[in-house]
């Protein structure tokens, strides 16, 4: 529901899911051995998965890298989603350095607000749900592929067989739900361990919070709406993509979550690249975002984030910040940058 003065436009990120699939998953009920096994099934293409025992339990999580100039330090710690849904986070180490540090770098984002009253966001409440659903109320048989819809078919089987009004939904809708029921079956996602946990402890040692993310405020959230629901975008991609991650990628998903929880920083680093499904990207090259000035985002993110970084080096002791792991480790990342401005730049 929309609530008084909060932001109506939230619902455009609702159909933006591809970067952050697990965040709504379900804790799955542990075996009874308390670990999560990822299972060996046939996929909708006839290849095996591996078995991939997820960890349970408290977890370390990983050390933090360092980027250093003269006596003050910028502290990175690393996060990965998903993460196992049985995990419980030791944090004392995270929670000791943001106790000693004078200014917390929040992990960039794209927000997209609207500022509405409460009666103007129940007019929009109709048009956030045509926005979920195909244009002209067709079904997923009727705007995918013979093939595509067979994967579909069958990957809904194994993990949504109850959830019939799920045809009626735009594909890349029905592609964040159908991710979320496999990460759960493969005992990963789960209610969110890390942030709020930085949360409260930023909160309590009062640090000065410096956010790098690109806020964008929509004048127009109802045509906003009913540009979403236009569609524009190939989220028919979005799907088939996802599909193709189910079917090849969750056991790399599983390991990249126990590597996090055991702190096992080399298999991080040597992890394989993890292309996320291109609901997201779909998107970000639509009308609906270019109208609005949405463009150019990963480099704008940067952008911001390494000043932020330089500002905070320049000036405190030591700073703590949160970046995903592909912007620490991966191809480009924001430490390589920081490491060619002259910064040095140390690996846990």
């Amino acid at each position: 529901m929309f609530k008084r003065k909060a932001s109506a436009i939230w619902v455009c990120l609702s159909l933006m899911p591809g970067w952050a699939f697990a965040q709504s998953v379900t804790p799955q009920a542990l075996p009874a051995n308390g670990k999560p096994t990822l299972e060996v099934v046939q996929t909708s293409e006839g290849r095996m998965l591996d078995s991939v025992e997820v960890v349970a339990g408290n977890q370390p999580g990983p050390r933090m890298w360092k980027i250093k100039k003269g006596g003050h330090v910028l502290h990175v710690l690393a996060t990965v989603s998903p993460l196992p849904s049985g995990m419980s986070w030791d944090s004392a180490q995270v929670e000791g350095t943001i106790a000693r540090s004078q200014e917390y770098i929040s992990p960039p984002s794209l927000g997209i607000t609207a500022n509405v009253g409460w009666f103007s966001g129940m007019r929009l409440l109709p048009a956030y749900l045509r926005a979920k659903k195909n244009p002209g109320g067709v079904t997923l048989q009727q705007v995918l592929s013979p093939e595509l819809y067979s994967r579909w078919s069958a990957a809904k089987a194994r993990y949504l067989p109850k959830d019939k009004g799920i045809e009626k939904q735009r594909p890349m809708v029905a592609a964040e739900a159908l991710y979320g029921a496999a990460l759960k079956r493969t005992g990963l996602g789960g209610k969110p361990i890390v942030m709020p946990v930085i949360d409260a402890a930023v909160k309590r040692h009062q640090l000065k919070i410096v956010t790098t993310g690109i806020k964008v405020k929509i004048d127009d959230p109802k045509q906003a709406l009913k540009d979403l629901q236009a569609g524009g975008f190939d989220d028919a991609k979005c799907l088939s993509e996802t599909l193709d991650n189910i079917d090849q990628k969750l056991p790399d998903v599983a390991r990249q979550a126990n590597a996090w929880a055991t702190g096992d920083v080399a298999a991080l680093r040597r992890r394989p690249a993890q292309k996320g499904p291109s609901c997201f990207d779909a998107v970000m090259q639509s009308d609906f975002a270019k109208k609005r000035g949405i463009r150019d985002v990963p480099e704008r993110m940067r952008s911001n984030w390494v000043k932020a970084a330089e500002d905070a080096l320049s000036r405190n002791a030591s700073t703590f910040a949160v970046l995903p792991l592909e912007y620490v480790a991966g191809q480009n990342n924001y430490l390589d940058t920081m490491r060619a401005k002259g910064y040095e730049v140390i690996a846990p």
